[in-house]
Order: structure tokens, then C-alpha cells, then sequence
């Protein structure tokens, strides 16, 4: 599979399935970090995999430096892959996500940058999801021939073979954690981070920000200003002996 979010999108057209892709963006406070990618398939989409002889894979994603590791027959009878690769700079993050995006980019424009003052260091986060398309989103012209599955027709009609909202059967989790107190305009929050679950045809517009106090930065000031006391009344105890 050329792109991780490509398999999950195989498997709407089974009435049954339940697929979810989960991305998450770990940042730290020095500008580097972790992206995580999850496509999760329950027991009927799993199953349907195996009948057609395929399995969950991301070749291209081992040769782009991504640890990917596939787990089966989990709870449920449920079967993953996870993708991570590390950033080492705010600007590596967009070129990191657009590896497992996929090629018409639902996610797009993840940018983290960051403001440090004396004694504290801001991280802002920001990005987009774009799922007006729908399913569509996550298809390419290879994706057919790759699974035995066409994403390219109109949602509506999907919807309609399926009987329900394929926002019940295909989700898509954006979490963010920032290094500090974590402000966001996400409807969901989990720890020291920011949940987002845009539906199939939203667009949504992610914004979170941090602000972490630098203790190490003021430890170090409080020795040297300890220090340099210390040296002061050194020198007064000289000149007055």
C-alpha cells in the first residue's frame, strides 16, 4: 500500500466494517518530536482482508524511515498498523505527516513553531483536515487495483448501500500533545493534549497552543546568581580584612 490511510478507505464499501485512522503528533519542548499513525479494523473488515488474500502493509513507509508494526487478532478480533517516525525540528512535521497522508492530502499544513523568552517557551500547532470529499479523500487511482475496492464514488450512494451515515463506520482522530498547559480549539482533550474528530465532509481548521515554564533555564540562573553572591561576599570579607 503506498500510503497507510489508503487500506482503511478500502473497506467502506463493506456494509460492516468499522475502520478508524488515528494521527497523533507528539511535540517536545526543544521543537522535536513524534508522529503516530494507527488504521485500526475491526472483526468484519479484518476478516474481508484475509478472504482477499491481502494484509495490512506500508512499504513504502519502512523505506521512508517509519517503525511499522502490525498487530492481529487483537480484542474483539480487531487488527492494527501502526506507523511512527520521529521529527527533529518544528519544520520537519508537514513533510512527515505528507508521507502518510496519502496523495490528495487530508491532512495538510501541520506546522509547529516556537517562542522562547527568558523563562518560558511557547509552542503553537496548527493544521488541517479536509475530509469535504469524503471517502474520497483517502483514494487514489491505485487504490482499485491494490484492493479490489473503488472509493471513487459519491458518498451519498455509499451511504445508501450501507443504510446509515458512513461517519459510523469510518472515523478519523487527530491528537496533539504539547509540551506545557495546552490550550486548543479541539472539542476533546486527553492529558496534556488536544482531540480532534473531524466528520466526513468537514473541514476542520486545528489550532493548540503550550506554554511551558523553564525550570532548568531558571535553575541555572538561580546557581549563577547564588554563585556570583557568593563571589561578592568573597571580596567584601577580603577588602574589609
Amino acid at each position: 500500500m503506498r500510503r497507510l490511510a489508503l487500506v482503511a478507505a478500502a473497506f467502506v464499501l463493506c456494509t460492516a466494517c468499522k475502520v478508524s485512522i488515528v494521527v497523533g503528533v507528539d511535540g517536545r519542548a526543544d521543537g522535536s518530536g513524534t508522529v503516530r499513525a494507527t488504521v485500526v479494523l475491526d472483526k468484519e473488515a479484518a476478516d474481508r482482508l484475509r478472504r482477499s488474500g491481502g494484509r495490512l502493509e506500508a512499504a513504502d513507509l519502512r523505506q521512508a524511515g517509519w517503525t511499522v508494526a502490525t498487530r492481529r487478532n487483537l480484542a474483539g478480533g480487531r487488527e492494527e498498523i501502526v506507523a511512527t517516525k520521529p521529527f527533529n525540528t518544528p519544520r520537519e512535521l508537514g513533510a512527515v505527516i505528507d508521507e502518510v497522508a496519502g496523495p490528495r492530502h487530508p491532512l495538510r499544513d501541520f506546522k509547529l513553531t516556537r517562542d522562547r523568552s527568558t523563562f518560558t517557551t511557547k509552542t503553537r500547532f496548527r493544521g488541517v483536515v479536509d475530509l469535504t470529499g469524503g471517502v474520497n479523500a483517502f483514494g487514489d487511482d491505485r487504490l482499485k487495483e491494490q484492493t479490489g475496492a473503488d472509493v471513487g464514488v459519491d458518498p451519498k450512494e455509499l451511504e445508501r448501500q450501507a443504510g446509515a451515515a458512513l461517519n459510523r463506520f469510518f472515523s478519523v482522530q487527530v491528537a496533539v500533545r504539547l509540551p506545557g498547559d495546552v490550550s486548543a480549539n479541539a472539542p476533546g482533550k486527553a492529558g496534556n493534549g488536544a482531540v480532534w474528530r473531524p466528520q466526513l465532509g468537514e473541514r476542520a481548521a486545528l489550532v493548540a497552543s503550550a506554554s511551558q515554564f523553564d525550570t532548568r533555564r531558571v535553575g541555572l540562573i538561580a546557581i549563577a546568581v547564588a554563585a556570583t553572591a557568593a563571589l561578592v561576599a568573597v571580596q567584601l570579607r577580603r577588602r574589609r580584612a
